[in-house]
């Protein structure tokens, strides 16, 4: 079963081709690594989705304190996030008046705001996505227990195997019911996370909403 998550290429318009390529190199990868992977998978995709929750408070501090300290107009500058924030474009106004390091300075916070303001309006759907994911994943590692025993059980005891991967595979072995508690574990966390995503990125939105307005 295939445990791989191409959310964020996908959002990006990524390689598909890349994306399948990947997918099946997973598919086929002995069951102790497909087993052990659905940890990372789960972890990484969902670090991805809160990456801009986390960035919000950060972006919201430099933000409120740019007029004071760049000597900019703050309805002007207020004005351009809050376009940015709407519309998704990423414009600075002329009749901003400032040296070339704020203007800098001005540009990159528009290109975050840009890119957090789109991860934060994508949590809805892409939650759906990864809780989809991880109830497939949470009803694999059964399956995936099974095989990976079948497949170290043959491994540790092959005669013609070089005795560094028996003895690997003997370790896997010993550690396999605990392997699948933890990836249990990490999939019910992932999931009762997940639940959460939608109300915190609302929540996100709103501190820019009411930075703008200061």
């Amino acid at each position: 079963m295939v445990l791989v998550f191409a959310l964020a290429a996908a959002a990006c318009g990524g390689d598909k081709g890349d994306a399948k390529s990947s997918e099946d190199a997973k598919d086929k990868a002995p069951a102790i690594d497909q087993l052990k992977g659905i940890s990372v998978d789960l972890q990484g995709q969902l670090d991805a989705l809160m990456a801009p929750i986390n960035e919000i408070d950060a972006l919201v501090e430099q933000i409120t304190s740019m007029p004071a300290r760049l000597k900019l107009n703050a309805s002007e500058l207020m004005g351009m996030f809050k376009a940015t924030a709407d519309g998704g474009q990423v414009q600075l106004s002329a009749n901003i008046e400032a040296d070339a390091m704020a203007k800098a300075e001005v540009e990159g916070v528009l290109a975050k705001l840009k890119g957090i303001v789109d991860g934060l309006k994508a949590i809805p759907e892409n939650t759906k996505l990864l809780a989809a994911k991880a109830g497939a994943a949470l009803e694999a590692v059964p399956t995936l227990g099974i095989k990976a025993q079948s497949e170290l059980t043959v491994k540790a005891s092959n005669p013609f195997a070089k005795p560094e991967e028996k003895a690997q595979a003997q370790a896997d072995l010993q550690s396999l019911a605990q392997i699948q508690t933890d990836v249990q574990g990490t999939i019910q966390s992932v999931q009762q996370k997940v639940m959460e995503l939608p109300a915190l990125a609302t929540s996100a939105l709103a501190k820019l909403t009411a930075a703008f307005a200061s």
